[in-house]
């Protein structure tokens, strides 16, 4: 997007709630999708880009009231600025800036949603502007925080799972999508491991990591992609098929079962099983073969589930 007018880095930089870190990405995301689409030449984009950059605001407000504690009285825009406004005035005698500009959003939206008004190409650039100045500025005197800097790592909890998909996101810039989608599927059996284990310990076992993928190679499966929780492990070392199936039953019967874990993958993730059949097939493909668009979509899928899957609000 269009560089922003500089603001003061943060004086003495102290880490922000886990929670308000991803708030305010959330915010700096949909900043950047809504400046994309708010001064576009086509209309649906620019309608489209005013309602994202309202909620960007919105959220950044909702980070303070999560932050200091006393939510608006009414669930209005207004009600929310005002017991933002009054928060950040009690507890660090600040005011919320771009007042003028967040105004002009709040009007732009409701022209969209109220009066069927589609905004020109001038004032979705000014609300834009706006929108992500306000984000900035309010990340660094509330949260001490530098939104620019602001990346994946600060909102996914596994180390190795932020890492994976921050460098995927670096090399979905540089323009190598087939690295991307490869590093996306890194962390996605990162992010599987994780959920393996927690589930491990939850159920009192612990299936050494090691020892299931033997198993698995010893059984010709290739389930990298695929979470198993222990009780999936246990039915598959029991591995029957051999011993009561002839060879072209046992042959069906263990595709079928890919596609039961395949199934059981994706409820345990809550996606739609299309689109983790979808994720699971580009790293598959040769590098010429994968396109931005796939990269962007293995990104966001994998980033998808990795937010899924953290802890919610204690």
């Amino acid at each position: 997007m269009a560089k922003k007018r500089a603001s003061p880095r943060p004086k003495s930089p102290e880490p922000a709630r886990d929670s308000g870190r991803r708030q305010l990405f959330m915010a700096k995301l949909l900043c950047v999708r809504g400046d994309a689409a708010a001064s576009s030449g086509a209309v649906v984009d620019r309608v489209v880009g005013v309602l994202l950059l309202e909620k960007a605001v919105e959220t950044a407000l909702n980070a303070i009231v999560d932050k200091f504690g006393g939510g608006p009285g009414e669930p209005t825009f207004a009600s929310l600025w005002k017991a933002a406004q009054g928060l950040v005035a009690k507890h660090i005698g600040w005011e919320l800036p771009f007042k003028a500009g967040v105004d002009h959003i709040h009007h732009l939206r409701t022209g969209v949603q109220h009066h069927g008004l589609v905004p020109s190409r001038e004032d979705g650039g000014r609300a834009a502007a706006a929108a992500y100045e306000f984000t900035r500025e309010m990340a660094s005197q509330v949260f001490n925080v530098d939104v620019d800097a602001l990346a994946l790592p600060e909102i996914v909890s596994d180390e190795n799972v932020a890492k994976a998909l921050s460098e995927a996101s670096a090399l979905l810039e540089k323009g190598d999508n087939w690295g991307s989608v490869q590093t996306d599927a890194r962390a996605f059996d990162q992010l599987l491991s994780v959920i393996e284990a927690a589930e491990a310990v939850r159920l009192g076992a612990h299936v050494p990591d090691s020892d299931v993928r033997s198993f698995l190679h010893d059984q010709g499966m290739d389930l990298s992609g695929m979470g198993l929780t222990p009780l999936q492990v246990a039915m598959l070392r029991t591995d029957p098929l051999r011993t009561h199936f002839s060879p072209d039953q046992s042959r069906a019967l263990r595709a079928l079962r890919r596609v039961l874990v395949e199934v059981a993958t994706a409820l345990l993730l809550g996606v739609e099983l299309p689109a983790l059949r979808r994720f699971r097939a580009l790293a598959l493909r040769p590098a010429d073969q994968v396109t931005r668009e796939d990269a962007v979509f293995a990104l966001n899928f994998a980033l998808d589930c990795a937010l899924r899957s953290e802890p919610g609000p204690s």
